[in-house]
């Protein structure tokens, strides 16, 4: 690799004197960007340079930084520097600008790629009993900015996970989150984020908790030429440069040939760019999976608390420090907490690990820091003498909603049993809306306790549909509808086909005279309603029949599809007479 030197001498000519005042003002940015970028190869070139005086077997990464931050602030084009985290700068720029710098020595596994495998341990459960703190919005989203660093099939690096086993494991669990990946989006990404209940973000971070959007700021790839050209689309974020809510990054790695290689530069989201934001959350969860995501206290969080979040986590000490963290130790954090929200089904506060040695620790900063006397500059620099947690911050009581158990009709009132079969879920008792419908042989008693009975007319207005869902609300309650036969037999299908369903829908109860035993395994708790037949009621104790949405033929009268239970395992659809009438089980709208 040549030296940057001479390259940046040229570029340094070219720009050197400077925007012109007459020139328009989205141009003068447009060069104010191109500055920065000529300061970042100015100081890689120093890095590198510098790197000749050190021994890269026990390189001291902190004295390095402390020099190299000395030389930067003396340069003129520059207000002010930060370094906290080696190899990390926080640079404020003459011109206005702010922007940061990450180098880091390169790594030729994925798991080894830093974020800015290890496993979870003992976990703390916080569960929670109060429906206030119940999150029902089950959308998810998956940002994955810098795709190529961190999962396959972007990453080709060895050993790189695959971005699809981590919707697998969203998509499976006892809650059925409804997932949306966006891939290499750039600031786009960040759009519509009300939507969604839990957000995950996988990108690269700086050392203030602001995390890359992986947006390019130049169309090139980076070299050192004249002819940068600012990519497309900065009108659209010109204020929050100019406000500082979104700063220049440049990625730089290293190796042990001492040699500085620039891998990209983007725009990165700070908190103030956050807070700028028209966000409201409703009971969300945030997980900052990037490298520095929990710095100052995780500071991120309490800016997404303003617009409703509930929960975030990310990597940083209880001291407010954070550093970098590696794909291994990111997956492993990543796993942990899709499984405590969507499989244990418990509050949010469990997936923050235990205290002590069961925290997970970073091959990176942990393992391999312990070679010579690394361990203890690191520990005495920072007075941290234990792993960088992978914490949570604001209220962890906030947990998923499961499954729906009761709702109301707020017609008259009514409250009703609930159960979650499979995808859908079900009344788990008969529909008794007194707007039409009998009860049967005219008792109310009956009424109370299997619900009434309706034609099929009465109970869907005389529309038909086979869709799913149907489309059909007839007289179910606001929120909730007919179902048609497709639904029904995707019910069936979940309960074991049509030879074992019967058994498995119906409850257990005296009720069923001469049944086969029930087990009524998914709380669907279907009784012997009986029918009418017009005036005619029978079979109260020894069958019940459900009324779908679907018909056959399109003539008229119409031809119902029902489902019908008797005393015996099996299940069986049928068509009725618009004289029948039936009971009615609701499903809940998607």
């Amino acid at each position: 690799m040549k030296k940057l030197g001479l390259l940046f001498t040229v570029i340094l000519l070219v720009y050197a004197s400077g925007c012109k005042k007459d020139e328009p003002q989205s141009i003068a940015l447009e060069e104010n960007v191109k500055e920065v970028y000529i300061l970042h190869r100015q100081i890689a070139e120093q890095y590198e340079a510098t790197l000749a005086d050190y021994d890269m077997a026990d390189f001291d990464d902190f004295v390095h930084s402390d020099e190299l931050a000395l030389w930067i602030e003396q340069l003129p084009d520059v207000a002010s520097v930060e370094f906290t985290i080696p190899g990390v700068f926080g640079i404020t720029h003459a011109n206005g600008l702010k922007s940061a710098m990450v180098f880091s020595r390169e790594q030729s596994e994925a798991a080894l790629i830093t974020r800015g495998a290890g496993s979870s341990g003992p976990m703390n459960h916080y569960k929670t009993s109060s429906e206030e703190k119940k999150i029902t919005n089950k959308k998810a989203l998956v940002i994955l900015a810098h795709a190529k660093d961190f999962y396959a099939p972007y990453c080709i690096e060895p050993g790189a996970k695959h971005i699809q086993d981590v919707i697998d494991l969203m998509e499976g669990g006892d809650v059925s989150l409804d997932v949306t990946l966006r891939v290499n989006e750039g600031i786009a990404a960040y759009r519509d984020l009300s939507d969604f209940s839990f957000i995950i973000v996988n990108t690269h971070g700086s050392h203030d908790g602001s995390f890359s959007t992986g947006k390019p700021v130049f169309e090139d790839i980076l070299v050192a030429n004249a002819d940068l050209e600012v990519s497309s689309g900065m009108d659209d974020i010109s204020s929050d440069l100019r406000e500082n809510r979104i700063i220049i990054t440049s990625y730089w790695n290293y190796d042990t040939d001492r040699q500085i290689q620039v891998k990209y530069a983007s725009y990165t989201i700070t908190k103030e760019y956050v807070a700028n934001q028209n966000w409201q959350f409703d009971n969300g969860v945030f997980v900052g999976n990037y490298c520095f995501s929990g710095a100052n206290f995780g500071q991120m969080g309490d800016v997404l608390a303003t617009k409703g979040m509930k929960s975030f986590y990310g990597y940083g000490h209880p001291t407010g420090l954070a550093w970098e963290v590696t794909n291994g130790a990111a997956w492993a954090c990543e796993d942990t907490v899709i499984r405590s929200l969507i499989y244990d089904i418990d509050s949010t506060g469990i997936a923050h690990l235990a205290n002590g040695t069961s925290l997970i620790r970073d091959v990176l900063y942990w393992s391999q820091i312990n070679v010579g006397k690394r361990l203890q500059r690191f520990a005495e620099r920072y007075f941290i003498f234990e792993p960088q947690p992978f914490e949570h911050w604001l209220d962890p009581g906030y947990e998923y909603e499961n499954c729906e158990t009761e709702f109301t009709d707020q017609r008259d009132g009514k409250t009703y049993a609930a159960t979650c079969i499979g995808d859908q879920v079900w009344m788990a008792e008969n529909l008794n809306f007194a707007g039409t419908g009998i009860c049967y042989d005219g008792n109310p008693n009956s009424c109370a306790t299997f619900g009434r009975l309706y034609t099929w007319n009465e109970l869907t207005g005389g529309v038909s549909s086979d869709a799913v869902p149907s489309g059909v609300q007839g007289i179910c309650p606001e929120g909730w509808h007919v179902p048609s036969m497709a639904e029904w037999e995707q019910l069936i299908a979940f309960a074991g086909g049509q030879s074992e369903a019967g058994r498995r829908l119906k409850a257990n109860s005296p009720l069923w005279v001469d049944s086969e035993p029930n087990t009524d395994d998914y709380g669907f708790a279907a009784l012997p309603a009986g029918r009418c037949d017009g005036s005619d009621c029978y079979n109260e104790d020894d069958e019940v029949n459900f009324w779908t949405s679907s018909s056959y033929g399109t003539g008229s009268p119409a031809v119902p599809r029902y489902i019908f239970l008797q005393g015996i395992d099996y299940i069986a659809t049928n068509s009725g007479f618009e004289y029948n009438r039936f009971s009615c089980r609701c499903v809940k709208d998607e």
